[in-house]
């Protein structure tokens, strides 16, 4: 598990001369995870977030089930679909966030060799769109040769405005961003220093 404490302050300077100031209010959040194997090809995981600050919000983050056979991988449930590389170290989310979803997703994956993995996925959108027809499938390709600390990737959605981005501004403030969406990112460890 993991627990964060969250504190903002944000200065405005602006050419007239007013300064405008405002402070978020202290928040700590709770994390725990669960995991199960019954036997060599089953699993399950499960987290929980509980958040703290003027109201307390609790969610089920991830809660999946998948079935692991050679080199295939297969999971159903609520979980984050490959697009992008996200991390968690950070008290404030980075940028890189743009698209992240978390929503009731298959996500299948097949190594293709050892340094090689390929994951398809098809999931449901946080919110409809006004009934409209849905396209809501992705893919991601990662690349993590052996003896090197670098690890490459490429990952496509289909529809930005199903991520958790613009679902969570309200639809109708962004229902003209209906687009395809394409991430590359190259992670590379030099001793302990981490560039991405």
């Amino acid at each position: 598990g993991s627990l964060d404490v969250e504190k903002q302050h944000q200065a405005n300077q602006f050419s007239n001369g007013v300064q405008e100031i405002e402070y978020e209010p202290t928040t700590q959040a709770v994390q725990l995870g669960f995991s199960l194997s019954p036997n060599e090809y089953m699993y399950a995981e499960l987290v929980w977030d509980a958040e703290f600050g003027t109201h307390i919000h609790t969610r089920y983050d991830e809660s999946k089930i998948g079935i692991a056979v050679n080199n295939w991988d297969v999971a159903i449930g609520r979980q984050y679909v490959p697009f992008g590389q996200y991390y968690s170290r950070f008290v404030i989310d980075p940028l890189v966030q743009f698209g992240e979803t978390r929503a009731d997703a298959i996500v299948i994956e097949y190594g293709i060799s050892d340094e090689l993995d390929l994951s398809a996925f098809g999931f449901q959108p946080p919110q409809k769109q006004g009934g409209r027809s849905e396209r809501q499938f992705g893919m991601a390709l990662e690349y993590r040769p052996k003896h090197l600390m670098v690890e490459t990737g490429v990952s496509y959605i289909a529809r930005l405005i199903n991520t958790d981005a613009w679902t969570q501004e309200g639809s109708e403030q962004v229902s003209w961003f209906d687009a395809e969406g394409w991430g590359v990112y190259l992670s590379a460890t030099i001793q302990s220093i981490e560039v991405s």
